[in-house]
């Protein structure tokens, strides 16, 4: 039934077979039918009111919250409720109304404190960039990994602070870092911990000199974080490969700049792994022979079957793909011939 959704989605499918979709009264087909702009005036009538049924019988309402509780949760997000009313609220017994009131930025600074000793919301105060330093400081000492991992996520958390838990910060974007300055850069990246400096790659407006500092990084970690920047040029995107090989593939083939030759050079190499295979599939700049190359990673094919420059033959084999069926059945390229084969085939 999946496939049948993708084709239930494709943009070129001819009425008759629209018409046989339809005829099949299926409630997870009807859904995505419903969606389409091609349905005539008959059509869109039949499956609304196909759907106006299903919800009948599902009718199963939950009670709805008491009003003294809607009245908290109310308070606690309206932006025009008073920070002294919103800050009374650390104290409610409902731990959803903590967890709002932990987003808000307006709280004074014992409400955070108070919520900082909450251990069902202090991860959200942790996040929250009003949360006084030194209640950042005391979380960061004492508190347990998960809220830590919050902290990173703070924007106005001190650097030296940040440093201090660069263990936590990944690959992901670090918002204190979008809006350090440039010394603070020139620091990140002239450290001697390489998790420091990877926190300085994840900017992609850097002085060049700094961009230059990190390309030539003993670290591969800290090149590779790098890699994505938008300000690198082909020829040294080339230059990583050459050095790198496939270690790096992932992340070259992320970067804007990737040539198509480069991505199909990349694609060639038989250690290449899966992950690199998909940024290969999304990259604008892959061509058709070049995506044919990735198809061995199964995220791949999937990703690879949206692709209208498919050949139809390969189109056709991801069809019955399990993991690329649905995507491929959607393709406006399926030629009709291989759509009526699927609606003959499972129905």
């Amino acid at each position: 039934m999946t496939a049948l959704q993708g084709l239930a989605r494709n943009p070129s499918l001819p009425a008759v077979l629209l018409e046989r979709l339809i005829a099949l009264n299926d409630t997870w087909l009807d859904r995505v039918l419903a969606g389409r702009a091609d349905l005539s005036a008959a059509q869109a009538e039949l499956l609304a009111a196909r759907s106006k049924q299903v919800l009948v019988e599902l009718d199963c309402r939950i009670d709805p919250p008491t009003s003294a509780y809607e009245e908290a949760l109310h308070q606690a997000g309206d932006p025009a409720t008073s920070p002294a009313v919103v800050a009374e609220l650390v104290r409610h017994p409902d731990p959803s109304i903590r967890h709002v009131v932990a987003r808000r930025t307006d709280l004074p600074p014992w409400a955070c404190e108070h919520l900082a000793k909450d251990p069902a919301v202090r991860r959200r105060i942790a996040a929250n960039p009003a949360a006084p330093e030194a209640v950042l400081r005391e979380l960061a000492a004492k508190a347990d990994r998960e809220t830590r991992g919050a902290l990173v996520q703070n924007p106005s958390i001190p650097l030296d602070l940040l440093i201090s838990l660069v263990a936590l910060t990944g690959r992901s974007p670090v918002p204190r870092v979008s809006v350090a300055s440039e010394a603070e850069l020139r620091a990140l990246a002239s450290s001697s911990t390489p998790r420091v400096r990877m926190l300085a790659a994840q900017r992609h407006d850097l002085p060049t000199d700094v961009l230059a500092l990190l390309l030539a990084d003993p670290e591969p970690d800290v090149v590779a974080a790098v890699a994505t920047n938008p300000a690198l040029t082909a020829a040294q995107l080339e230059d990583l490969v050459t050095r790198y090989g496939s270690r790096l593939s992932a992340r070259v083939a992320q970067n804007p700049n990737c040539t198509p030759e480069l991505l199909h050079l990349l694609a060639r190499d038989r250690r290449l792994p899966g992950e690199a295979c998909r940024e290969i599939v999304k990259h604008p700049n892959t061509s058709a022979e070049t995506v044919l190359l990735c198809l061995r990673d199964r995220e791949a094919r999937r990703l690879a079957a949206n692709r209208p420059d498919l050949p139809v033959a390969t189109l056709a084999e991801l069809v019955e793909d399990p993991y690329a069926g649905e995507a491929a059945a959607a393709n406006p390229s399926l030629p009709v011939h291989v759509m009526e084969d699927l609606l003959n085939s499972t129905t």
